[in-house]
This record gives C-alpha cells, sequence and structure tokens, in this order.
C-alpha cells in the first residue's frame, strides 16, 4: 500500500490549489508546520491555518500574523517589571521562561495573574491565581491602578467595566 504523502500525495494531488484546506496543530514544533507549508504549496495551497480552536475570526484582517511582543525575545532579559496574564511560559514558551528568569536574576520584578498558581523557574514579585470567570475583573483592577499611578482616565470603553470591579 505505501506511503501515499511519501508516494507524491497522488490521493492529495486531487484536491489541490484552492480545493484543499490544511490545518496544523498550534502544538506542532516550527519545522513540522514549515514542511507542512511547503507540502501545501507543492500542492498549489494558500489555504493554511493554525487557529483550531477560534470560531469568531470577524477581526482577522486586523489581527497580527502571529503572536509577537513588540520586539526581540532577547529584550524580555531587560525588563524592569513584566506582567504574565494567563500564562505558563516554562511549559508554554520555555525560551521566554529562560529570558525571564534572567530578567528576574538581574532585579525584573515579575508579577503573574493566572487561573493556577505555576511552578516558575524564577522568583515572582507577586502571583495571583483566579478563577478564569474572574480574569477579567481582575484585569480590570490591574488597569485601574495603573492608570491612577499614571494620573490618566480610562477610555470609554474600559470606564464601566472598571467601575464595576470598585
Amino acid at each position: 500500500m505505501g506511503n501515499r504523502a511519501a508516494d507524491g500525495g497522488d490521493g492529495l494531488k486531487h484536491y489541490a490549489g484552492e480545493d484543499l484546506g490544511v490545518l496544523v496543530s498550534p502544538t506542532a514544533t516550527v519545522e513540522e508546520a514549515y514542511l507542512l507549508a511547503r507540502l501545501a504549496e507543492g500542492l498549489g495551497c494558500a489555504n493554511i491555518d493554525h487557529r483550531l480552536r477560534q470560531s469568531d475570526f470577524a477581526d482577522q484582517h486586523s489581527a497580527p500574523l502571529y503572536p509577537w511582543l513588540g520586539g526581540p525575545l532577547a529584550d524580555l532579559e531587560n525588563r524592569d517589571v513584566v506582567l504574565l496574564i494567563g500564562a505558563n511560559p516554562r511549559k508554554e514558551v520555555p525560551i521566554i521562561a529562560h529570558r525571564l528568569r534572567k530578567a528576574a536574576l538581574s532585579g525584573a520584578r515579575v508579577f503573574a495573574i493566572n487561573p493556577l498558581a505555576y511552578d516558575f523557574n524564577f522568583k515572582l514579585a507577586d502571583q495571583i491565581a483566579v478563577k478564569p470567570s474572574q480574569l477579567v475583573a481582575e484585569l480590570a483592577a490591574v488597569t485601574a491602578a495603573a492608570l491612577q499611578l499614571r494620573g490618566a482616565s480610562a477610555p470609554a470603553e474600559l470606564q464601566s467595566l472598571i467601575a464595576s470591579r470598585r
């Protein structure tokens, strides 16, 4: 019988081009995703996606093509303060956990707001574990405190959320 993909993917060629859609697991390695993208490209398919659990694509044209921190990962170790929200970098993105550990060892204050009290490989300045249903309210409180420190007012879209938290 043989491996159909290794044999040239004759079964796939029938559905090549715009008739084909390719989904790659978000847990796949970069190498696996790259190879799958090359396979799709070889079949003339540009329909490839990794957002398997996303159900609302209304704003996909304004969303970034991939998650980005706004700068190089190496810059994380030069931060003075970091706030992690719903993240377990030690398990999810070990290179970020490594950079954050270097920052913490250099005196950075790392805070975390998560649904669980995760075990980090560096000392946290503080960690808040809240029910997932309370995460938005907790973030509203953090936003309110940050705005108060800056002497700024919240944008209209956030004012009612912040007010409901008080």
